[in-house]
Parts: C-alpha cells; structure tokens; sequence
C-alpha cells in the first residue's frame, strides 16, 4: 500500500477519534447546572378575620359562608433568569457565550442533590406516593400532590440529551388574570428523586402583576416540619 493510503487512513481515523470525543463532551455538559440564588421577600395570604351573627331564639337564618384557607403544603417560587449557554474552560475564561438572547428551558428543584440526569424519565404513580409518604402528605388530601399534577399533555422539552417530554404528569399556575400560564412537570430523575419542573416562559406576567416573568414554580413541603430544603438547577437551550 502507498504512503498517502496510509497517511490517508491515519487522518480518517484520527478524524473519527475527534469526533467522537467532541460528541462525548458534547453529551457530558448537556445537563441541568445549579446556579445562584438571589432571594425575593416571601409573603403569604393574610387569614381573614372571624365574622359574628346575632342568633335570636326562634329564627330560622340562611347563611352562606366564604372562606380561602392557606395551604399547609404547598410553596411557590416565581422570577427570572439570567444567565446563558457557554463556552469556559476549567478556570470560567470564556472562550464565547450565548446570552443575549430570551432564556429558554427549564428550572428544576428536588429535595436531594441529583448527580445524574441520564435517567430522567417521566414522573409516575407510585413515585408521588413515595414523595407524598415522605412529606407527610395524607392521601385523602385535596392538595396532594397526586391531586396537584395531573396526567396530560405539555409543551415538548428535553433534560439533556433525552426526551423530548411531553405527557408527563403536569400544573399550571396563574398569571395575573387567573389564566394558566406557566407549565409545570414532574419527572424522576438519579434513580427515583422527584424533581419539580417548570418550562421557562418569559412571555407571560407574573400571577401578582407586577410586570412579566420567565417560571413560577411549585413545590411541596413537609407538613411535619417548618421548612423543607430545595436544591434548584437550570438547564438553559
């Protein structure tokens, strides 16, 4: 054989050997990073005051009563996102980034750190008892989670290089008309964490009105406990 058909061989395989260390680094990073979190001030929903009616022997009174009761389960994060997609070495030098454009993607929280996203599946029934059995959460409750998020269909997404998801158990909280706006997902991820989801959607207001955000987002608490530790990561396309 000739020295160029060796020469050519060579280049072909060290061509194939390159390829498929970028594809290989190229599939390691593509995966949900954690971030910085700059806290908001929490508010909740003011219990409304006792109200009184005189009885009076003898009469018969129709009384409807109106009440909103505060949830003993559930809490909810909104905001925005800042950031993008880059390109650093093992110090941060950026050798070039993407980040002026509308964030697009998903936050996600779980109450334990995840290491591996590669499992990411679509949350299923006997997971949520498991999470319901962990927080405390009866399963008679009208605000369980199994009650919360429903099976159905959503905006399409990846985690990674998986999906893309679509018909996983899912919510919808509010903008500041009541409409259903910001999409959330629930989906398993390192070997049976749950982790709550929301599809970045930086086109709608906030439920409040106070001008638009990109998620709102819900989560579980331990009903057994004051406060219920999150671990939240953002994976940006």
């Amino acid at each position: 054989m000739s020295k160029m058909g060796n020469k050519g061989k060579k280049l072909m395989i060290l061509a194939l050997a390159l390829t498929f260390i970028l594809g290989v680094m190229s599939f390691v990073s593509a995966q949900p990073v954690g971030g910085s979190l700059t806290e908001g001030e929490s508010e909740r929903r003011v219990a409304d005051n006792s109200k009184t009616h005189d009885a009076v022997a003898g009469n018969i009174t129709a009384l409807d009563i109106t009440a909103n009761q505060i949830t003993n389960i559930w809490q909810g994060y909104f905001g925005n996102i800042s950031g993008g997609i880059t390109l650093d070495n093992a110090d941060n030098d950026t050798f070039y980034d993407w980040t002026g454009s509308e964030p697009t993607g998903e936050v996600f929280a779980a109450r334990a750190a995840v290491s591996d996203w590669t499992t990411t599946e679509c949350s299923n029934q006997t997971a949520l008892y498991k999470e319901e059995e962990a927080l405390t959460i009866l399963n008679a409750s009208s605000e369980g989670i199994n009650d919360t998020f429903v099976p159905g269909t959503h905006p399409s997404f990846t985690v990674g290089s998986l999906g893309a998801f679509t018909t996983c158990r899912n919510a919808l909280p509010y903008d500041d008309t009541g409409a259903e706006a910001f999409w959330n997902v629930l989906l398993n991820a390192d070997q049976g964490t749950l982790v709550y989801t929301s599809i970045i959607n930086g086109t709608s207001n906030a439920f409040d009105g106070e001008g638009t955000v990109d998620f709102e987002l819900l989560v579980p608490t331990d009903t057994t406990q004051s406060s219920t530790t999150y671990y939240f990561y953002l994976e940006l396309s």
